[in-house]
């Protein structure tokens, strides 16, 4: 697969100011800058004509709905409502965000952990959304149906569908920061190192690499990225679409994973898609 560079897609991103935020969703891209916010489909289509206006400082996009954070820290929602996944978003101030298959979790001011979508519990939940815990957090990860946070020692909790290990498998090391994609669980530890867990059918979880100080690790559609200390981006796990092996050299500042892509943005604040 060809590597997208600037224009990401749909001409789209070409010469904007995207370091911000990035992220590659179950079904479609979204990155925010100093010139707003803008989601594309990652068929490559063009742009999403109902991505809310104004500037935004967190964003993520689950199947065919998408949340992101204002400026104002407050929560916006939008696309598919199938399941509350739109109508259902919590009020109030936020400072994290994350969008699963059928429902999102975000943590608000105070670092609370607050869940919703799947018909408020009624639809699709294997406990993602009813069973979110107590407690103060500094980090949010939903999977398909498995959510995970970090508490404030930086011990992973994860809840939902214990499908290969996702939830009962959660290592004991202290993390730093977390991703989720569908039954993939990744995190970086204090020291550098990389920690994956869940399905392992294409190695994304037995072939973590090691060797290296990471700073950030982003789970994928059975594959997995990060970036080393030194901003060079590393993807390995299901080569689906060329994920893997089309990986771009240079210098990143921010990665996301998602279905079946990755984006990342550069020292030059320009968006590389790749898969």
């Amino acid at each position: 697969a060809a590597e997208l560079v600037g224009d990401s897609q749909d001409n789209n991103c070409d010469g904007e100011d995207w370091s911000h935020s990035v992220d590659v969703g179950y079904s479609q891209i979204c990155v925010t800058g100093a010139n707003g916010l803008q989601c594309w489909d990652d068929t490559g289509s063009g742009l999403l004509s109902d991505t809310p206006e104004g500037r935004f400082q967190a964003v993520s996009g689950g199947s065919g709905f998408s949340c992101a954070i204002d400026e104002d820290s407050l929560l916006y929602c939008w696309g598919e409502e199938d399941y509350g996944e739109v109508s259902d978003a919590p009020l109030g101030e936020f400072k994290a965000v994350d969008t699963g298959f059928y429902h999102g979790c975000a943590l608000d001011s105070d670092g609370a952990v607050h869940c919703w979508g799947t018909q408020g519990g009624e639809m699709y939940d294997d406990g993602q959304v009813s069973d979110a815990p107590a407690g103060q957090f500094r980090a949010v990860a939903t999977g398909a149906y498995t959510s995970c946070a970090l508490d404030m020692e930086g011990q992973a909790h994860c809840w939902g569908d214990d499908a290969d290990g996702v939830v009962s498998d959660v290592p004991s090391a202290s993390l730093v920061q977390i991703s989720a994609a569908w039954d993939l669980v990744c995190g970086v530890d204090v020291e550098g190192g990389v920690h994956c867990w869940g399905g392992d059918s294409w190695n994304a979880v037995s072939n973590v690499p090691e060797g290296k100080n990471y700073t950030h690790v982003e789970a994928g559609w059975s594959f997995a990225c990060a970036l080393t200390e030194d901003g060079e981006a590393e993807c390995w796990g299901y080569n689906v679409q060329g994920v893997v092996n089309d990986t771009p050299q240079g210098v990143f500042t921010q990665l996301s994973a998602g279905s079946p892509s990755a984006c990342a943005v550069d020292t030059d604040e320009q968006l590389h898609c790749w898969g």
